[in-house]
């Protein structure tokens, strides 16, 4: 587990991804902007972080290709905690290939990998931004 910036924030943005080194530049870059961030290495640790207290995360990022829960597996499971969450999906695959995930009702948005720290931040504060 990785906690970039505690604090005693409120609100976290959850960033899952297998791949430490990805995932270590993501909750830098988030940090850095002064967002709150904590990190998931894979989509059982996501999860348990989120049954915890699933209101604490308004947006999570997350792998689409990760071992274990997949992506589309992971979605499901945090919208049926927290139907409000919004989801950044963090891919290398062409959005085409993904299953259309619109009828859930996910406030979902697609960063194509690899991706620039501005992108990212941009991208997060958007679906902060849709309340």
């Amino acid at each position: 587990m990785s906690t970039a910036a505690e604090g005693g924030a409120d609100h976290f943005v959850l960033y899952v991804e297998d791949e430490e080194i990805l995932r270590e530049a993501g909750l830098a870059a988030l940090t850095k902007a002064g967002f709150a961030a904590l990190g998931a290495a894979n989509g059982g640790e996501a999860l348990r972080h989120f049954r915890a207290a699933p209101q604490r995360f308004p947006v999570v990022v997350l792998d689409w290709n990760m071992p274990g829960v997949s992506g589309v597996e992971l979605i499901r499971e945090l919208r049926a905690l927290h139907p409000e969450v919004r989801i950044l999906l963090a891919t290398a695959e062409d959005a085409g290939a993904l299953p259309d995930l619109r009828a859930s009702g996910a406030w979902l948005r697609a960063l194509r990998k690899p991706f620039r720290s501005y992108e990212l931040l941009s991208q997060v504060a958007a679906l902060l931004a849709q309340r």
